[in-house]
């Protein structure tokens, strides 16, 4: 007569590796949505600034999280010999 083994039961870190992983991931979601929930979006007309440059620099500082990007690019077309400098914006960090 044969004796029957007894399996091992897996233990439950072992059945359930990835759990840690997809709360970690949750978590991290969760946070990077609240992140978002912060931003604003849109701004009011009155704290634009717009102005047209004929001869001078235009220069304007700008305050924010993240990478400013234009909307629209516009390339200006030139017949007369002279240079043209591509406008640069940079976000600065805040002093205070």
């Amino acid at each position: 007569m044969d004796i029957k083994r007894q399996q091992d039961q897996p233990s439950l870190l072992r059945k359930f590796w990835y759990l840690p992983i997809v709360l970690v991931l949750a978590v991290l979601a969760f946070q990077y949505y609240l992140y978002l929930a912060e931003a604003e979006f849109s701004i009011d007309f009155d704290k634009l600034r717009i102005a047209e440059v004929t001869r001078q620099d235009f220069t304007i500082e700008v305050q924010g999280a993240g990478t400013l990007v234009p909307r629209e690019v516009r390339w200006i077309a030139s017949e007369v010999e002279g240079l043209f400098a591509k406008p640069v914006f940079a976000l600065h960090k805040p002093l205070a």
